[in-house]
C-alpha cells in the first residue's frame, strides 16, 4: 500500500475520491507538492473539517485548523 493511502487511512479520509481516484489524487498531490504542503497535513485538515461539518456551529474548528497549520510551520 502506498504512503499516501496509509496517510488517508490513518486520518480516516480514505473513502474520499481525493485518495480513491488515481487521477484525482495525482492532481491533488501535484498541487500539494507545488505549494510545499505535506500530504499528511492536508489529510488532517480534511479530517478535522469532516469532524466539525455536522455541527451547526464552528466552535473549535478554527482552533483545530490553527493547531494543524502550526505543526507544518515548525
Amino acid at each position: 500500500m502506498s504512503d499516501s493511502f496509509d496517510i488517508a487511512i490513518e486520518h480516516e479520509v480514505d473513502d474520499l475520491p481525493l485518495w480513491r481516484d488515481p487521477d484525482a489524487h495525482a492532481l491533488v498531490k501535484d498541487c500539494l507538492d507545488r505549494h510545499a504542503v505535506p500530504e499528511e497535513q492536508f489529510a488532517r485538515l480534511i479530517a478535522t473539517y469532516r469532524q466539525h461539518a455536522h455541527k451547526q456551529r464552528r466552535r473549535g474548528l478554527d482552533d483545530d485548523i490553527d493547531a494543524i497549520l502550526m505543526i507544518g510551520a515548525d
